[in-house]
Protein backbone atom coordinates (compact mmCIF):
# COMPACT_ATOMS: atom_id res chain seq x y z
CA UNK A 1 0.00 0.00 0.00
CA UNK A 2 1.55 3.30 -1.30
CA UNK A 3 1.42 6.36 1.59
CA UNK A 4 -0.20 8.67 -1.38
CA UNK A 5 -3.49 6.01 -0.71
CA UNK A 6 -3.73 7.31 2.52
CA UNK A 7 -6.01 9.54 4.70
CA UNK A 8 -4.17 13.12 5.53
CA UNK A 9 -4.72 11.85 9.28
CA UNK A 10 -2.97 8.63 8.93
CA UNK A 11 0.16 10.38 6.88
CA UNK A 12 0.00 13.08 9.40
CA UNK A 13 0.50 10.04 12.21
CA UNK A 14 2.84 8.41 10.52
CA UNK A 15 5.30 10.90 9.80
CA UNK A 16 5.02 11.94 13.66
CA UNK A 17 5.31 8.35 14.70
CA UNK A 18 8.79 8.30 12.50
CA UNK A 19 10.10 11.27 13.83
CA UNK A 20 9.53 10.32 17.49
CA UNK A 21 11.06 6.69 16.49
CA UNK A 22 13.91 8.31 15.23
CA UNK A 23 14.90 10.36 17.84
CA UNK A 24 13.66 7.34 20.36
CA UNK A 25 15.76 4.88 18.69
CA UNK A 26 18.74 7.52 18.39
CA UNK A 27 18.79 8.07 22.64
CA UNK A 28 17.90 4.21 23.38
CA UNK A 29 20.54 3.11 20.85
CA UNK A 30 17.86 0.58 19.94
CA UNK A 31 18.64 0.09 16.15
CA UNK A 32 14.80 1.14 14.72
CA UNK A 33 12.67 -1.77 14.85
CA UNK A 34 12.01 -1.91 18.60
CA UNK A 35 10.13 1.30 18.36
CA UNK A 36 8.77 0.92 14.85
CA UNK A 37 6.86 -2.03 15.74
CA UNK A 38 5.25 -0.61 19.53
CA UNK A 39 4.50 2.78 17.66
CA UNK A 40 2.52 0.63 14.60
CA UNK A 41 0.45 -0.77 17.22
CA UNK A 42 -0.50 2.23 18.85
CA UNK A 43 -1.74 4.27 15.78
CA UNK A 44 -4.87 4.85 15.46
CA UNK A 45 -5.29 4.68 11.54
CA UNK A 46 -8.32 4.84 9.33
CA UNK A 47 -6.59 1.20 7.94
CA UNK A 48 -5.10 0.00 10.05
CA UNK A 49 -1.48 -2.30 9.22
CA UNK A 50 -2.00 -5.88 9.26
CA UNK A 51 0.95 -7.41 12.07
CA UNK A 52 2.88 -9.34 9.34
CA UNK A 53 2.74 -6.05 7.30
CA UNK A 54 4.05 -4.09 10.82
CA UNK A 55 6.98 -7.01 11.35
CA UNK A 56 7.50 -7.04 7.18
CA UNK A 57 8.39 -2.91 7.58
CA UNK A 58 10.34 -3.44 11.14
CA UNK A 59 12.71 -5.70 8.95
CA UNK A 60 13.11 -3.74 6.25
CA UNK A 61 13.86 -0.74 7.74
CA UNK A 62 16.54 -2.42 10.36
CA UNK A 63 18.92 -3.32 7.73
CA UNK A 64 19.88 0.17 5.84
CA UNK A 65 19.66 1.22 9.20
CA UNK A 66 22.76 -1.16 10.59
CA UNK A 67 23.97 -0.69 7.09
CA UNK A 68 24.58 3.04 7.62
CA UNK A 69 25.58 2.79 11.76
CA UNK A 70 28.24 0.41 10.41
CA UNK A 71 29.29 2.91 7.86
CA UNK A 72 29.30 5.81 10.15
CA UNK A 73 31.07 4.36 13.23
CA UNK A 74 33.90 2.71 10.84
CA UNK A 75 34.09 6.15 8.99
CA UNK A 76 34.43 7.66 12.82
CA UNK A 77 37.58 6.07 12.52
CA UNK A 78 35.92 3.46 15.80
CA UNK A 79 36.83 -0.37 15.78
CA UNK A 80 34.68 -2.30 13.64
CA UNK A 81 35.33 -5.83 13.26
CA UNK A 82 34.38 -6.22 9.59
CA UNK A 83 33.93 -10.11 9.55
CA UNK A 84 31.58 -9.69 12.30
CA UNK A 85 29.77 -7.62 10.70
CA UNK A 86 29.24 -9.53 7.16
CA UNK A 87 28.46 -12.68 9.63
CA UNK A 88 25.91 -10.87 11.51
CA UNK A 89 24.57 -9.41 8.13
CA UNK A 90 24.24 -12.99 6.93
CA UNK A 91 22.36 -14.39 10.23
CA UNK A 92 20.51 -11.04 10.02
CA UNK A 93 19.20 -12.18 6.08
CA UNK A 94 18.47 -15.61 7.02
CA UNK A 95 16.82 -14.73 10.13
CA UNK A 96 14.15 -12.45 7.82
CA UNK A 97 13.33 -15.19 5.43
CA UNK A 98 12.96 -17.64 7.95
CA UNK A 99 10.75 -15.11 10.29
CA UNK A 100 8.55 -14.06 7.07
CA UNK A 101 7.90 -17.91 7.14
CA UNK A 102 6.85 -18.68 10.75
CA UNK A 103 4.54 -14.93 10.87
CA UNK A 104 2.64 -16.74 7.99
CA UNK A 105 1.85 -20.07 9.98
CA UNK A 106 0.93 -18.02 12.95
CA UNK A 107 -2.61 -16.83 13.53
CA UNK A 108 -2.66 -13.28 13.24
CA UNK A 109 -4.24 -13.06 17.57
CA UNK A 110 -1.33 -15.17 18.15
CA UNK A 111 1.10 -13.09 16.43
CA UNK A 112 0.10 -9.66 17.90
CA UNK A 113 0.48 -10.73 21.21
CA UNK A 114 3.79 -11.94 20.53
CA UNK A 115 4.88 -8.80 18.90
CA UNK A 116 3.67 -7.12 21.66
CA UNK A 117 5.97 -9.03 24.38
CA UNK A 118 8.99 -9.00 22.28
CA UNK A 119 10.13 -5.73 23.28
CA UNK A 120 8.98 -6.36 26.83
CA UNK A 121 11.03 -9.79 27.02
CA UNK A 122 13.80 -7.29 25.10
CA UNK A 123 13.93 -4.86 27.66
CA UNK A 124 14.12 -7.51 30.67
CA UNK A 125 16.72 -9.39 29.40
CA UNK A 126 19.26 -6.57 28.54
CA UNK A 127 18.75 -4.45 31.94
CA UNK A 128 21.77 -5.12 34.01
CA UNK A 129 21.48 -7.80 36.70
CA UNK A 130 23.86 -6.54 39.59
CA UNK A 131 24.42 -2.51 40.42
CA UNK A 132 27.60 -1.85 39.14
CA UNK A 133 29.13 1.24 41.22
Amino acid sequence: MCIRDRSRGDRIQMLGAGCMIGFGSVLSGTGGPLLTLASLSFLKLDRPMAPIFQIGMCHAISFPYTIFATLGFYLAGLDVDLGLVVILAVLMSCSIFIGAHLAHLIQPERLKLLVAWVPVSYTHLTLPTKRIV
